[in-house]
């Protein structure tokens, strides 16, 4: 629990200090050219945005509120994403660039299916206590009810 409340905590500064490090690290110290420092300029906020979003989605889940944790899922997924983002900032590689992105879209879909199978699960359990409440089938036994329409 405390590795998965670790992280849980460590998204909110991940937010930040990873795009700037690769702004800082692959566009000033690492890559020499001016060209790439200009193209990060427009990656790190997209990046921002696109933590954000993931984010968003993670606290949308209610475990993950209630708990203040994410799910082990969630911690091997941003272990990796994070990793090639820090090696990102370090190497000029386009591989390494490719597979964040490809990472970064398998998070986003992961987050999402995470959210809707645990919405799914949260309704159907409230679906079933309705249905175990209120019969929905009448009971053979039970005498008819008559219901008088002119009062």
């Amino acid at each position: 629990m405390l590795v998965r409340r670790g992280f849980y905590w460590a998204q909110f500064g991940a937010v930040i200090v990873l795009p700037l490090w690769l702004l800082i690290g692959r566009g000033l110290v690492f890559s020499g050219s001016g060209w790439a420092f200009v193209m990060l300029l427009i990656v790190a906020p997209i990046l921002f945005v696109y933590m954000c979003l993931i984010l968003g989605l993670t606290l949308a889940r209610k475990s993950v509120r209630a708990t203040k944790a994410v799910s082990w899922i969630d911690v091997a997924l941003l272990a990796v994403w994070w990793l090639v983002l820090i090696a990102a900032g370090f190497v000029r590689n386009d591989g390494i660039a490719a597979i964040a992105i490809l990472i970064s879209i398998g998070a986003f879909w992961l987050q999402l299916w995470q959210l809707i199978r645990e919405t799914r699960d949260r309704f159907n359990a409230a679906t079933a206590r309705l249905t175990d409440s209120y019969p929905v089938t009448p009971n053979p036994d039970d005498p008819p009810r008559i219901i008088r329409i002119d009062q």
